[in-house]
């Protein structure tokens, strides 16, 4: 009887402490690490339409690279977090960068991304507390743009006001976007430590590599 042949398929587990070793001695190097955006996280699921700073637009970005008129490696590199969590499609990582993960994110749906992946700087975890703050439960694979205020109003009424439930549903869903969107920057603040690369032609969109530091 012959011998039977051994799987060369990894397992979870076993893609998993690969993609973590590959992680870790990337961090503090100028190496990127090559990653499916499908496979990052956003911190927050709520996004602004703009990036912060000069003010260019986030759809604007992906429009520019779509026609060509940009390419997806003139982006800044997004800052990630390995996590601790996975399944057969190795680690889940997670964002420091939100505005540009979308920007990403869609670029992958549209076959827009070389191989379909994205060079990402890994940065290391600060804490334990920011290790239980970036989960599969808490984090998020899609984001929508917060709206602006007074957007998505629907008009009622005699006077065309807005019902009072309503109008009270709607003004509490802005606060709250608003709340996590102005976390999500200060959380960026903090956690950008390394100054994307000189000239990498970001400013084509009236944008400068050290001007979205927060959540972009």
């Amino acid at each position: 009887m012959g011998k039977k042949k051994a799987s060369t398929n990894l397992s979870a587990k076993q893609l998993y402490q690969s993609a973590v070793a590959a992680a870790e001695a990337s961090v503090g190097s100028s190496t990127l690490l090559y990653v499916d955006p499908r496979r990052i996280r956003y911190e927050h699921s709520t996004i602004k339409r703009q990036f912060t700073g000069v003010g260019g637009s986030v759809e604007a970005a992906y429009d520019d690279i779509k026609a060509g008129r940009m390419r997806a490696e003139q982006l800044p590199p997004i800052q990630v977090l390995v996590g601790t969590e996975y399944d057969e499609g190795g680690p889940w990582y997670y964002s420091l960068n939100n505005r540009r993960l979308w920007v990403l994110k869609r670029l992958r749906e549209d076959g827009l991304l070389e191989g379909g992946v994205v060079g990402v700087r890994v940065r290391a975890v600060k804490s334990g507390k920011e290790r239980d703050r970036f989960t599969v439960a808490n984090c998020s694979l899609e984001a929508r743009f917060m709206k602006e205020r007074g957007e998505g109003r629907k008009k009622g009424g005699v006077e065309g006001g807005v019902e009072g439930g309503e109008k009270d549903v709607e003004e509490a869903e802005e606060k709250g976007e608003a709340e996590e969107a102005e976390e999500a920057e200060e959380d960026e603040s903090e956690s950008e430590e390394e100054p994307a690369a000189v000239g990498n032609g970001f400013g084509a969109l009236g944008l400068d590599s050290d001007s979205d530091s927060d959540s972009d």
